[in-house]
């Protein structure tokens, strides 16, 4: 008999989906994904949702600000959707919308064995108010899950710090689909020269970030980086991938800065990043703040060498420092310039260390991740309580 599966989630993506299809495929799942919204506000994503069984929820968004504007999702349907469908366990994405926050009530006043997917890391920095205060408010309910999904060690760490056992921890990672992209570098290499003299980069070196251009994700940092590599380095190109509210802004530094070798290239579809990743010598992410950074695994699934701050939760289990990369503190631009030189200065140095990317990612797969989310749904059932004032107070919510 097959497991009916619901997963509350904010709204689709590109890593998401294809993970959802290989759930879908399975025998023994029947799974049914309720969407908040139908597209993000701020990336320009084509995601195809064909494959599986899901559902985009009615309802409204409230400003809230932070990070690109952020909203507060709420979705008034959710209890009786997931009442209708009878479900044996329910996943829920993080905790931070009205919907997930009734979803998690539900389950508990049901009785219904649930699951958190999270990417949140104890890395973050919080004030020592906040984390009283989340620990205090989160505790007792997060105790009431089966089990937690999570991206990576550090995420892992951060649920298991509320008091969720490690044998109810299960690794669901945040991926794209590695092998297309493997498939997509050997396709490619033949023809790397060609799509870098294209490009305008034949013969430099060149440095690739793709993200947002926000505050958060250090590109003023990197910008500095850079210029302090420039000094003794004339063959560098610094590739931008992406957009962000800070554009312009950014645009300005590099100008004022004297940084002719910076190139801000907007927002790039899928087969833009492919050729990006292919022409690229290293990749960098140097977040100030970054859950997991799924553009990490793309870039090392390339065949690149990556540079990331201590705060990209990637860090923590992809980079083998020295092997395939480094890791730096976040905002110290001197140490983000000194490793980034590092990786440059022997091309057959930097090449092995793109292969031993290409192999470490690729145990970062949607296989092993079907395996970790059927993992943690038999662990919720099996698992199955709840705490008294919790189950008391989901039944008040949800006779509103």
């Amino acid at each position: 008999m097959k497991a009916r599966v619901a997963v509350v989630t904010p709204s689709p993506t590109p890593y998401r989906a294809p993970f959802f299809r290989s759930l879908a495929a399975r025998d023994d799942l029947a799974l049914k994904v309720f969407y908040l919204t139908r597209g993000s506000a701020t990336r320009a994503w084509n995601v195809d949702v064909s494959g599986f069984d899901h559902e985009f929820l009615g309802g409204f968004g409230i400003p809230i600000g932070g990070k690109d504007m952020a909203r507060y999702r709420v979705n008034p349907s959710i209890i009786a959707r997931l009442a209708a469908g009878r479900f044996d366990v329910v996943v829920v994405s993080g905790y931070n919308h009205l919907t997930t926050q009734a979803a998690i009530l539900y389950c508990a006043g049901s009785g219904t064995p649930w699951c958190m997917m999270s990417e949140s890391h104890l890395a973050k920095p919080r004030s020592a108010a906040k984390r009283l205060l989340k620990k205090a408010l989160l505790t007792p309910v997060l105790r009431t899950m089966g089990a937690a999904m999570v991206t990576g060690t550090l995420a892992r760490r951060y649920v298991e710090s509320f008091g969720v056992p490690r044998d109810a921890v299960y690794i669901v990672a945040n991926t794209p689909d590695i092998e297309f992209l493997r498939l997509e570098r050997r396709r490619l290499a033949p023809r790397r020269v060609a799509i870098r003299q294209l490009m305008g980069v034949d013969g430099r070196r060149v440095i690739l970030f793709v993200g947002r251009l926000l505050e958060e994700k250090g590109v003023r940092v990197l910008l500095d980086a850079f210029a302090r590599m420039t000094l003794s380095q004339a063959d560098l190109v610094l590739l931008l991938a992406g957009d962000g509210p800070r554009r312009k802004e950014f645009e300005a530094l590099a100008a004022a800065s004297g940084l002719p070798g910076v190139r801000f290239l907007g927002f790039e579809s899928q087969a833009q990043l492919v050729e990006l990743y292919a022409a690229a010598d290293v990749f960098v992410l140097p977040s100030l703040v970054e859950p997991w950074g799924v553009v990490v695994n793309e870039a090392m699934a390339s065949g690149l060498p990556v540079v990331l701050s201590d705060q990209v939760g990637a860090a923590a289990d992809l980079v083998i420092d020295g092997a395939n990369g480094f890791v730096v503190p976040a905002g110290d631009s001197a140490a983000l310039a000194a490793c980034l030189s590092d990786v440059l200065s022997d091309e057959g140095r930097r090449a092995a260390m793109g292969r031993r990317s290409e192999e470490v990612v690729s145990a970062w797969n949607y296989e092993a991740s079907v395996e970790g989310f059927r993992g943690a749904i038999e662990t919720a059932v099996r698992r199955k309580g709840l705490q008294p004032w919790v189950r008391e107070s989901a039944r008040c919510f949800s006779s509103l």
